[in-house]
């Protein structure tokens, strides 16, 4: 960000994306840990879930419709695209992943997080909001939508014997 605000300081919009999810990206190490929980649920391995850790979902459409809102409307600041009126631990988004492929929660299995790693993500999203954005999309309908997804995926790798 100030980067951007050094060379490009008027009419600069910067976009602060929060815990978007849906289709799009592949399942592992590094990536987002909804695709990670109903790919791992679904292939019946272990979820690795950080302690503690808690965030508000954003389907990736109700972000696309915040960014449009900026980008149509020419608004210029700082926005955080998200949400924050849906905190959920961690080990609860897990277990809803596990009910909706049909897995056990013994399959979840609770992890200190990464020394660096935020534990609770979460931005206001007052800003965005006065400019009458609003999420359309529950995390129960985000994460069917998801799954449709993550069933395309191909089989993990089996470990050679």
């Amino acid at each position: 960000e100030e980067a951007a605000r050094l060379y490009a300081p008027d009419g600069l919009t910067i976009m602060r994306f929060s815990m978007p999810y849906g289709p799009g990206l592949l399942a592992g190490r590094g990536r987002a840990a909804i695709i990670n929980f109903l790919y791992d649920a679904l292939w019946d391995r272990p979820i690795h879930v950080h302690k503690h850790s808690e965030r508000s979902w954003c389907w990736v459409g109700d972000t696309v419709r915040a960014v449009r809102i900026l980008l149509e409307e020419g608004h210029a600041g700082a926005y955080n695209i998200g949400r924050d009126d849906n905190p959920e631990p961690l080990r609860k988004t897990a277990e809803r992943c596990c009910d909706l492929v049909g897995a056990s929660h013994d399959l979840i299995q609770m992890v200190d997080p990464p020394a660096a790693q935020t534990v609770v993500k979460r931005l206001s999203t007052a800003k965005i909001r006065a400019l009458g954005w609003q999420p359309t999309i529950s995390l129960d309908e985000g994460l069917q939508r998801t799954l449709k997804w993550v069933e395309k995926l191909p089989a993990p790798h089996k470990a050679a014997a």
